[in-house]
């Protein structure tokens, strides 16, 4: 009896290892739309077994063994002992699971479930026969529990879309379509600064709409331009955080790891022992097509310029600068290493052309610092070669200036030259920076609690860097030409947190501002989320858009074009992205720390 005793402990802990090392797999493999039947899933699962199916199977054994001990005396049999092991392990697997409500644990774990309840029949039948009994038991379980899976439960992926097979109409547009992204510019900051408008903002109020665009919780960056570009929510387009994670021997990054009690430690050893790390988010992390992905016609050519996740860059119809382009003049952040061939733009030969359009924060003029705050000369001199410290103002400036320059002057490039593209998009981050580290201290809010002396320096830093993003917009829109039509948005504004703390946690609005096809005839204010903005591009380019995107083409904001182009019926879906791109290939380790230093310095990230 006490043989079959340890036999059936020591298979059945083997099995509830298993067991919790395939649920651990198909966590993964759900909440990043991973392909089941890969080497990828294969190199997860090997890694699940020895780092979480080992040590829960000892676990499990140690406490069998223990109670077996304790339940012996009083003339337990096999069963009882292995069930009570059994439920002392997934009880709290279960309970942990259910945290997120019964409906989501059905819907993710149902495979789980069947694999416990798998084990929990073989121990009964190993009461009675042999060991062979709990393996066919326990493997029977395992195949239903992928077959469950895969009708369903997890919503694995690795097909690829033919765009082609997209039907389009004639583009409501016969011009030029022009987005253009302000990360931070904000709702409340801008009617708080009217007063203080400057001739480039009342040039888009005559020609234009300008109203508040709401955004989403969490709210953050790249969860949100992605968002805008993909059309569909950041649990599809799989953007959803500042990083994600690479387990050695995966090609894909993995969006999300998922998270259980300990999990903080768990990772933190992992990433000690060089099994695992974070990496800034990338093109790769994107599961859903960008709208100038799913626009393939050559006549919808489009340039892209600085979005989020876009490194390495990949457009086939047309050039793409990726956000990681500017970092490479900046020697801070890259100590001096060579950009990886063809991963900062498409095509790569527009590496040579543009590189003389970057411009690094140590190269900001002392009459630029000037010009936004009120610092004694000397004193500005020292700017440019200051560290980064978390949204410090001093040292941002730099940063934010240099950065919307360089993006502005290769956007104004790509607008002008032979080469311009019928849709041209592009993203400037300076307002978030400078918000950030400024915003407590600007005259704007006076209920801040600043200084006289802190406000004697920066109180005019955000009104005059509004004042100077307005003269970029306007620049760039008139570069574009007289046929344009033009979206300007940005992902979120800016709320009070607590004394002299303003950040955007719940969700600010933030500015969304329409210039042509008579958008300057909007007497109401109609709403307008992030989700609108690829809905609205496809329209204008004569294209559907998808069932499983949130939004809706904003048709009032531009009437000319809506009299007579509606928009197409809609499509199912546009599928999963079809660009394969994996940042191995285009290596970049040294910026990707360089870039978490910064992400860490500005509080992006832990």
């Amino acid at each position: 009896m006490d043989r079959r005793r340890d036999r059936t402990l020591a298979l059945t802990s083997i099995l509830v290892g298993l067991i919790v090392s395939v649920g651990l797999l198909l966590a993964i493999l759900d909440v990043n739309v991973l392909p089941l039947l890969s080497r990828d899933s294969g190199v997860l699962l090997a890694g699940a077994l020895v780092v979480v199916g080992l040590p829960v199977a000892i676990a499990f054994a140690a406490v069998g063994g223990g109670l077996g001990a304790l339940l012996r005396r009083r003339g337990a049999s096999v069963a009882l002992v292995s069930l009570v092991t059994l439920a002392l392990m997934a009880v709290p697997i279960i309970a942990l699971s259910m945290r997120g409500g019964a409906t989501l644990f059905l819907k993710r774990h149902l495979p789980l479930v069947v694999l416990l309840a798998g084990a929990a029949f073989s121990t009964l039948g190993a009461a009675r026969t042999s060991r062979w009994r709990v393996l066919l038991s326990g493997g029977a379980a395992l195949v239903l529990a992928l077959i469950l899976a895969l009708a369903g439960g997890v919503p694995f992926s690795s097909s690829k879309l033919a765009l082609g097979d997209v039907p389009r109409a004639a583009p409501a547009h016969g011009g030029k379509i022009l987005l253009l992204g302000v990360d931070g510019l904000c709702w409340e900051t801008l009617n708080r600064w009217e007063p203080h408008a400057t001739a480039d903002f009342e040039w888009f109020r005559q020609r234009g709409y300008i109203g508040p665009l709401t955004t989403i919780v969490p709210t953050q960056s790249p969860r949100i331009w992605s968002a805008m570009a993909t059309g569909v929510v950041p649990e599809d387009h799989g953007v959803i955080s500042f990083t994600s994670t690479v387990i050695s021997g995966v090609r894909h990054p993995l969006p999300e790891v998922p998270r259980f009690e300990g999990a903080f430690l768990w990772l933190r050893t992992l990433e000690r022992l060089g099994l695992l790390h974070r990496r800034p988010v990338s093109s790769a992390d994107l599961r859903r097509p960008a709208f100038w992905e799913m626009m393939t016609d050559p006549a919808l050519s489009s340039d892209v310029v600085g979005w989020w996740a876009t490194w390495p860059a990949s457009h086939p119809n047309g050039r793409l600068v990726s956000d990681k382009f500017y970092f490479w003049r900046d020697q801070r952040m890259t100590s001096g290493a060579a950009a990886p061939p063809g991963a900062l733009v498409h095509p790569p030969d527009l590496e040579a052309q543009l590189s003389e359009l970057r411009v690094s924060p140590d190269e900001m003029s002392v009459d630029d610092i000037l010009s936004l705050i009120d610092i004694p000369r000397e004193e500005a001199e020292t700017l440019p070669g200051l560290p980064y410290r978390h949204h410090d103002v001093l040292s941002e400036l730099p940063l934010a200036f240099t950065m919307d320059e360089t993006y502005a002057a290769v956007t104004e490039r790509f607008l002008t030259d032979w080469r311009s593209a019928r849709i041209t998009v592009a993203y400037l981050r300076g307002v978030d920076l400078l918000s950030h580290s400024s915003m407590h201290f600007s005259n704007l809010y006076p209920e801040a609690g600043a200084t006289d002396d802190e406000r004697a320096r920066y109180g005019e830093l955000l009104t005059r860097y509004y004042g100077r993003i307005f003269a970029v917009l306007r620049r760039l829109v008139e570069a574009a030409g007289e046929d344009v039509l033009v979206l300007v948005v940005s992902d979120h504004g800016f709320e009070r947190l607590g004394d002299r703390l303003y950040g955007h946690d719940n969700a600010p609005p933030g500015v969304i501002i329409a210039v042509g096809g008579g958008a300057g005839e909007l007497e109401e204010r109609p709403a307008a989320s992030i989700y609108d903005v690829a809905p609205t591009l496809l329209w204008l380019a004569g294209m559907p858009g998808a069932e499983d995107m949130p939004g809706r083409p904003l048709t009032e904001f531009f009437p000319d074009v809506a009299r007579v182009a509606p928009p197409t019926p809609r499509i199912e879906t546009y599928g999963p992205r079809a660009v394969d791109v994996h940042v191995s290939s285009g290596g970049g380790d040294v910026a990707d720390e360089r870039m978490l230093e910064l992400m860490r310095s500005l509080g992006y990230i832990d």
